[in-house]
């Protein structure tokens, strides 16, 4: 009777399970993580010596694990802006353009792939440059920027450190990337971004 009652027992015992994924080893990857924000590396920037290296330690890390690797050639374009002069004066003005200093005044550069951009337009001034309907909120409602090049704040509409168009004015709307390319979609030849460091606005 023992032995049948053990041998019932056994066949209703759980069977073992193999485990789908190997154990994470946490301390592992933070020694890859180091290796890759390295100082040796250079950032990885595109094109870099050390997006090469960074190439490699990755391939060399998936080959050890038995993963099958394959590597994709993309072509890129690197634009280095090189400013050689620049004019802004008032409509039927005589008086000179300010002294503006490339590099620590202005920067420029350009989304064509040409080795020279000149543009010569008027400048409109379109406050932030955001087209928020679910906010309310159309700086662009009053004009038309085809041809022209858009003056357009950094950062988002705020009071003290509030944004009026909550989370999405830091996250999204305040970001030069929305601001060039709502800008671009409008037609405007150009955009100048006015940065305030002492104003709130994003990083």
């Amino acid at each position: 009777m023992t032995v049948l009652v053990s041998a019932l027992l056994a066949a209703c015992s759980e069977p073992a399970v193999k485990p789908l994924y190997p154990e994470v080893d946490s301390e592992r990857i933070r020694s890859h993580i180091r290796t890759l924000e390295g100082l040796e590396l250079e950032g990885r920037s595109a094109g870099s010596p050390g997006e090469v290296e960074a190439n490699q330690y990755m391939f060399d890390v998936f080959a050890e694990m038995g993963l099958s690797v394959v590597r994709q050639v993309v072509d890129l374009t690197r634009i280095e802006p090189v400013t050689r002069s620049i004019e802004i004066m008032a409509t039927g003005s005589e008086a000179a353009s300010p002294g503006f200093e490339p590099g620590t005044d202005l920067v420029f550069w350009s989304r064509h792939h040409r080795e020279t951009v000149q543009v010569e337009a008027e400048l409109v001034f379109v406050g932030y440059g955001i087209t928020a309907p679910e906010h309310d909120w159309n700086d662009y409602k009053d004009f038309d920027i085809t041809g022209q090049i858009a003056v357009i704040l950094y950062g988002f509409p705020h009071v003290g450190e509030r944004s009026r168009l909550g989370a999405d004015g830091q996250n999204f709307y305040g970001r030069r990337a929305y601001k060039l390319d709502e800008a671009e979609h409008r037609g405007a030849a150009g955009a100048l971004l006015i940065h305030d460091p002492d104003g709130t606005g994003v990083d």
